[in-house]
Formats: structure tokens, C-alpha cells, sequence
């Protein structure tokens, strides 16, 4: 599947650039379904969620 490889892509970058960031990047959970998947990734810390107006 495409999108599997896409999302190893994604988690292996997020892991790679963690160390260099505040916050750290703890767990990766994955739950696949045949209409959507869901990506949830733990943090060390809370985030901080800023929206552009």
C-alpha cells in the first residue's frame, strides 16, 4: 500500500528532526481501517497550537 510507505516516510522524518525540536516525540500509534487511518503521536510534552488568522 502507498500510503503505508508515505506514513513510514513521515514517522521516520518526525523521529529524525525530534532530537533537534523542544518537545520529543515518544510514541507512534497507527490504527489502519479500510476507510480512513488513524495516526495519533505522543509528545513529551504539551503543545503548543498556534493558528494563523
Amino acid at each position: 500500500m502507498h500510503w503505508r510507505r508515505v506514513l513510514a516516510g513521515v514517522v521516520c522524518w518526525l523521529a529524525s528532526v525530534s532530537p533537534a525540536l523542544a518537545n520529543a516525540l515518544e510514541n507512534v500509534r497507527i490504527w489502519p481501517a479500510p476507510d480512513e487511518t488513524r495516526v495519533v503521536m505522543d509528545m513529551a510534552a504539551e503543545l503548543l497550537i498556534r493558528f494563523l488568522p
